[in-house]
């Protein structure tokens, strides 16, 4: 097996099995989320799985842009134009 093969070997493997946890993550809270409403009256109720806990493989980093860098990103978009 050549040094490249093997690094795309650890790599798939390293891949499956963070997907496999993943999996068993969502699927715990899932099961939480039924057992959980199950219990609720219907008004109180959790509407989503995710807002039980979201898992660091879904949030998403928005840059927030301060006022001086979305003026200077705008000239430079009309620059191109």
């Amino acid at each position: 097996m050549t040094p490249l093969e093997f690094d795309s070997f650890y790599k798939g493997a390293i891949n499956t099995y963070e997907n496999k946890e993943q999996q068993q993550w969502e699927r715990m809270r899932l099961q939480t989320w039924f057992l959980i409403n199950v219990q609720l009256e219907r008004k109180k109720q959790i509407k989503k799985p995710e807002k039980l806990i979201k898992f660091p493989w879904e949030k998403i980093d928005i840059p927030k842009f301060t006022h001086e860098q979305k003026e200077e990103i705008k000239r430079k978009w009309e620059h191109l134009k």
